[in-house]
């Protein structure tokens, strides 16, 4: 047998012996079908752009979150202030649903994945 044959002999042993938590039966699942993915593709430089191109992306959504993270912030902290501010309650607000819609499309993208 090769590695590939004897880790799925061993991941089905697993699955069925033992109990895996859905999470890391999902992470597990989804590396191996990136494993295939990387197996059955005959151009590594096909993969290579393609891995460069999702690293970028995920660096974007990074990027952007840690923006909308820091302002937030600071208008949490000016709503310290002057907590009566109806301006920054709205910022605050708007600040709050981009952050979240964000997350959401790089979750969403991460799946696709």
């Amino acid at each position: 047998t090769n590695p590939a044959q004897y880790a799925m002999i061993l991941d089905i042993v697993n699955n069925l012996l033992l109990h895996v938590e859905p999470k890391r039966k999902e992470h597990s699942e989804k590396k191996q079908r990136v494993r295939f993915q990387l197996e059955i593709s005959s151009n590594p430089e096909e993969q290579r752009s393609s891995i460069l191109h999702l690293q970028e992306s995920l660096r974007q959504h990074v990027l952007q979150i840690r923006q909308l993270e820091k302002q937030l912030y600071s208008i949490t902290k000016s709503l310290q202030d002057e907590s009566r501010n109806e301006t920054l309650h709205e910022m605050h607000q708007k600040l709050q649903d981009q952050l979240s819609q964000e997350k959401a499309d790089m979750q969403r993208r991460d799946r696709k994945s």
